[in-house]
Formats: C-alpha cells, sequence, structure tokens
C-alpha cells in the first residue's frame, strides 16, 4: 500500500471523536477505497449520487449537471458502463441542467425538469417514453419542480404504482401562508394521474411567512424511504419527523446532536460574501440515511465552526462544510453513538451504502490527495463497541 494512504489512514483514524460512554457502537474509517476513474468531460460529482441494484451487481450513478449526463459505474469492476446524454430541446430533451433523478432499472429512469412540473420516463436508450406533468394537484394547488440535490438529499420515490416527488417551499399557496401550507411531497397515481398533497407539511416553529426574509431560512429537508415511511430531518429541527404513506400518521421524534447546543437563527447580510460565510458557520442538521444491511440510521450534523477570511466560501459550501458528526440511531431513532470527522477530509453529501458498509468521498478540494480526475470514496464501517 502507498505509504502515503496508510499515513492518511492513521491519522485519520487518530482525528475521529472521542467515543462516549453511553455509546454503543462507532464508525471506524478503513484502509479499503473505491475509486471511479473520470473522462475528461465529467466533472467530480458535487449534486447527486446514487447506488443503484440490478441482476445481482450493484452501480453507482452520479450526474453530470452541465452536459445533462448520467453516468453508470459498474461497481465490482470500476468501469464506466453506460453513459447517457440528453439535449435541452426536441423529443428528448429535458429542458435545462440534470441533477436529481431516480434509476428503478435500466429499463425504467425518471427525470425531473429543473423549469417546469414535469418528470421525464426513459430508459438507458436516452429515449423520452413518457411525460408526467404533475403542474396541478386534484384539488388545484400549483406545483413547484422537483428540482433537488444529495445536499439535501431529497429524492423520487414508487411504491407500488404512486410516485412520491419532492417540494420545495411553494410561494403560490398565498403570501401570508406559504410556508405553513407548503408540503414536503406530492403524490401521483400513475395509472389514473389523480396528483395529491401528502399531508406533511414545512415545520414553521423559527421561520414562518412573516419573518422569512430576515434569517438565512434553511429550511430544506432530507428524506429516506423506509417500509412505506418517510423519515424527515430538517435542517433546523432537532427532531426527525416519520410520516407513514399508508395512514398518514405523523411521528415526531427526538434525535438532538450532541454537538449542537442550540439551532440558532442567523439574520441575513447584505453582503452575499458575508453570507456565504454564515451559512458555511452556522449549526444545522444535514442528510439521513437507512443503512438495511445494519438496520441503523445515520444523521448528519454540521456543528457551529469558524473560517478563516482566506476561505473560499461557496467552494467550502458546495464541498460540504468544513467539518460534520454522524449520529448512529436505531430503527426507534435512539442514539446509538455520535462521531465527529476530521475538517476539510469528506464531502458528507456524496456518500452510498452498501454490505460492506458506508462509503463517503474523500474528494474534498482542500485535501494534498485531491483529484479532478478520479471520484474515490473511503469505506466506514459500524463497529459495536464491547
Amino acid at each position: 500500500m502507498n505509504k502515503y494512504i496508510v499515513f492518511l489512514f492513521v491519522f485519520l483514524v487518530a482525528c475521529i471523536s472521542k467515543q462516549y460512554k453511553s455509546d454503543t457502537y462507532t464508525l471506524i474509517p478503513t484502509d479499503n477505497y473505491y475509486i471511479c476513474n473520470l473522462d475528461n468531460d465529467t466533472r467530480v460529482p458535487l449534486n447527486n449520487l446514487y447506488l443503484l441494484e440490478q441482476d445481482s451487481l450493484e452501480y453507482l450513478t452520479f450526474s453530470n449537471p452541465g452536459t445533462r449526463s448520467i453516468l453508470i459505474y459498474n461497481i465490482p469492476s470500476g468501469r464506466l458502463e453506460k453513459k447517457l446524454t440528453f439535449p435541452i430541446e426536441g423529443s428528448n430533451g429535458i429542458g435545462g441542467a440534470l441533477y436529481g433523478y431516480l434509476i428503478r432499472d435500466f429499463n425504467h429512469i425518471y427525470i425531473p425538469s429543473i423549469n417546469r412540473s414535469v418528470i421525464y420516463e426513459t430508459d438507458t436508450t436516452g429515449v423520452i417514453r413518457d411525460v408526467y406533468d404533475f403542474t396541478k394537484t386534484s384539488d388545484g394547488i400549483l406545483t413547484v419542480p422537483a428540482y433537488y440535490t444529495n445536499h439535501d438529499n431529497k429524492q423520487l420515490y414508487f411504491i407500488g404504482d404512486t410516485l412520491y416527488i419532492p417540494q420545495m417551499l411553494n410561494r403560490s399557496i398565498g403570501e401570508k401562508s406559504w410556508i405553513e401550507n407548503s408540503p414536503t411531497f406530492i403524490a401521483m397515481d400513475t395509472l389514473n394521474k389523480e396528483i395529491v398533497a401528502s399531508g406533511m407539511l414545512y415545520p414553521h416553529e423559527k421561520i414562518n411567512s412573516d419573518n422569512y426574509g430576515l434569517y438565512i431560512a434553511d429550511l430544506t429537508y432530507s428524506s429516506v424511504c423506509v417500509d412505506n415511511n418517510i423519515v424527515y430531518s430538517f435542517a433546523f429541527e432537532d427532531n426527525l419527523y416519520k410520516q407513514n404513506l399508508h395512514t398518514g400518521k405523523i411521528d415526531l421524534y427526538m434525535a438532538k446532536s450532541r454537538f449542537i447546543s442550540e439551532i440558532e437563527l442567523v439574520k441575513l447580510s447584505l453582503n452575499s460574501e458575508e453570507t456565504a460565510k454564515k451559512n458555511c458557520e452556522m449549526a444545522s442538521y444535514g442528510n439521513i440515511l437507512y443503512d438495511r444491511y445494519r438496520k441503523v440510521y445515520y444523521r448528519f450534523v454540521f456543528p457551529k465552526t469558524s473560517l478563516g477570511k482566506e476561505d473560499n466560501y461557496i467552494e467550502i459550501l458546495q464541498s460540504g462544510r468544513k467539518e460534520f458528526s454522524i449520529m448512529i440511531l436505531d430503527q426507534e431513532f435512539n442514539l446509538l453513538g455520535e462521531v465527529l470527522f476530521p475538517p476539510f477530509t469528506y464531502l458528507p453529501q456524496i456518500c452510498f451504502i452498501n454490505k460492506d458498509g458506508l462509503y463517503i468521498s474523500v474528494n474534498h478540494f482542500k485535501r494534498k490527495d485531491y483529484s479532478d480526475d478520479i471520484l474515490r470514496f473511503q469505506l466506514i464501517k459500524l463497529q459495536e463497541l464491547k
């Protein structure tokens, strides 16, 4: 093994935060890496990356927004299996950049437009076979396009013939209550085309329609679908929410990070540079993932931190902030452990889970071994404490 990699592995293990007596599990960096070689047209993905399983094989898929491409890598071999590129216009055009998408299998690929409330259905030929228009719900509410990225990890979900489509805050609902009445998802029956709001609304205890313009209003959420339930992690909420898609029941669970004493509202600055700096430094919650192999949830956390005047705040924000922790939660959202990771080392939004464990991208631009020619992940193992 390369001596630098050995040194880096020892250094990363040493930088992992101390364990607490109450912890029963922890996360340990290993010396196992997964590497994808990128062609000259492909940038290191900062936005959307998903795992696909088909025919007993695993594939890593991610989008290249500017070229409107989806790249599909065969995980066992590490080679590029397929590359789909879509035009802007024409019968197979998708109208703009390509961010979030859903690959159910190679015959069913769903690409939301970032400009219109439509979703294009295609396959690995790149031919648009169908268009799902969700412009308006059945009771007349105008929707918003399904633009999403791994920075807040919203996704499309199919359960049976129903397609669950993520929604950002919706100003068309009404000037006085648009935040309070914005749904997190809409549900579209793809057979009869009935469209309804999902019943889960954005929490508005801290940020509401009256004070929205005064603060850095990070009302984004991450979600994961497990056993016909959608679990939500909101950026400004210690609590997690679980919505049963059959009954509509919504349960609330306290899941406070030990590295966040309080979620503080941060006032907007007239200076865009200062706002970007505050965005990087403020405490908030990030993505939630489910590890079906080990039956635990991982909730990413961004503690309050500080940056220097010389830092590139936009680049740091795109690369997953300065540092983060990961909460390990059981299926009832009890805390099993929480691990703080070293600063400027990983891209917390670019990761995947398979039978080996949690793989997190180490393509942070501040690392000495950074390269934009490869996409590299380090295996992080869940370990029970004895």
